[in-house]
């Protein structure tokens, strides 16, 4: 007795095409902020690119990480982690600040501080384009 073994490639076409989709339409959602933050209007600057570390800070005191809530002493760990990364890449990673307009000073000075103690170098301030 002879057993016909066949694979079908029908299904998995539909698979593949599904993915496909799912993909494709949440890439539209990857880069949304992790909270809601009013950045302050930019005068000048550079546009940077989306994959650098990026810091979020809300009025509430929260911070997030690459959209991820994360605590001070978690901030420090993950960033330093981040420069041990880039450096044996032979790179320096460029940490943003996204602050809310509310966020006062002293928050931060506070995660730059947390940032240079973490081996980060280069920092940015993220603001709004002029309208």
């Amino acid at each position: 007795m002879k057993i016909n073994m066949s694979v079908v490639l029908i299904p998995f076409i539909d698979i593949f095409v599904l993915i496909a989709t799912f993909l494709t339409l949440s890439g539209n959602f990857l880069y949304q902020s992790a909270a809601k933050v009013e950045l302050p209007p930019r005068i000048s600057g550079d546009i940077v690119a989306k994959d650098n570390p990026t810091v979020t800070l809300t009025p509430g005191g929260v911070i997030f990480l690459n959209r991820r809530k994360v605590s001070k002493e978690g901030l420090s760990i993950l960033l330093q982690l981040t420069a041990k990364l880039a450096g044996k890449k032979g790179g320096n990673p460029l940490l943003i600040i996204e602050a809310d307009g509310n966020v006062t000073h002293k928050d931060v000075i506070e995660i730059m501080g947390i940032a240079r103690d973490s081996g980060i170098k280069q920092i940015a301030i993220a603001t709004e384009p002029e309208k």
